[in-house]
């Protein structure tokens, strides 16, 4: 079987996304997509992922650059920066499919831990937001997990090994290395990647970098070079990264208030919430607010 062609997506992949945005799959950490019809661009909900584009063509925009997403292009995300995506290529005869893979760190490791370990020799910095073409390995595994989530059963069954097979080729590709430094040296980088999980399980508890590179068992100075290497930021800029992007989410998606979202994530400041957030992603809460209510 030739698997991602239009005879493919058809028979396998439509069916998984019978409707317009983003849909829930039969496993967790798996979400499809279809949009038929260009958009304006947005700021991508961050969320630690790899997503991939099937069919279509979308545009990421990172500061002055520019990037373009095309058939089995991915990009990893595993440092919350503001990207900008617009869908430039898609109609209900042939609408944009793509998929969002959630990275579940405590998988990812565990695969770094039987990865005969390789040198790593990456810039974070120059591979934010960049596409790469996804290699035969990872797309044999990525569409036979797809295949799987049409049954319960074969979901129960071989989901979880696709998804592992599919993890394990993104790490040892070329693009893998931006996964990769996030756990090289298996006992420093379970140390980073146990801060790591903290910060998304509960993103408004207040820790210091003192209190972080306790719990990773290392040197304050260690931990922020070791974390500074993982995630492309440091300690403090990581979080309130995450923090910035979960209360734009809730204000999106909840209709909650600036200053409601801003406590919820841990600003006890709503002034100085509004002046990170304008800071972050170019215009202020009210602005953005306004933006998302003229595109729906």
């Amino acid at each position: 079987m030739q698997f991602a062609t239009q005879q493919w997506l058809e028979e396998w992949f439509a069916p998984l996304a019978p409707s317009e945005g983003v849909s829930a799959s039969r496993h967790e950490c798996v979400e499809v997509i279809r949009i038929t019809a260009a958009t304006k661009p947005r700021a991508v909900m961050f969320s630690p992922s790899i997503r991939i584009v099937f069919q279509g063509l979308v545009k990421g925009h990172l500061g002055s650059q520019s990037f373009l997403y095309s058939q089995q292009s991915y990009v990893a995300l595993v440092s919350p920066i503001p990207l900008e995506v617009e869908v430039v290529e898609a109609s209900r005869e042939k609408p944009l499919f793509a998929v969002n893979i959630s990275i579940d760190i405590n998988v990812l490791a565990e695969l770094m831990l039987l990865i005969e370990q390789e040198p790593v020799e990456f810039e974070y910095g120059e591979a934010l937001g960049r596409p790469a073409h996804l290699p035969e390995d990872a797309l044999f595994s990525i569409c036979r997990l797809l295949q799987t989530l049409s049954s319960e059963e074969q979901t129960k069954i071989l989901a979880d090994n696709y998804y592992r097979e599919f993890l394990y080729h993104v790490l040892k590709s070329e693009y893998g290395a931006s996964l990769r430094v996030l756990f090289q040296n298996s006992e420093k980088s379970q140390g980073i990647a146990r801060v790591l999980q903290v910060l998304h399980d509960d993103f408004s508890t207040n820790l210091s970098v003192d209190e972080m590179a306790k719990m990773a068992c290392m040197s304050i100075s260690a931990f922020h070079a070791g974390f500074k290497v993982a995630t492309g930021l440091s300690p403090l800029q990581y979080v309130k990264s995450i923090r910035l992007h979960k209360a734009r989410s809730m204000m999106l998606s909840q209709n909650m208030s600036a200053s409601q979202a801003a406590y919820r994530v841990g600003y006890a400041s709503p002034s100085q919430f509004s002046r990170e957030f304008k800071r972050f992603f170019g215009s202020s809460p009210t602005q953005e607010s306004a933006k998302f209510r003229t595109m729906a």
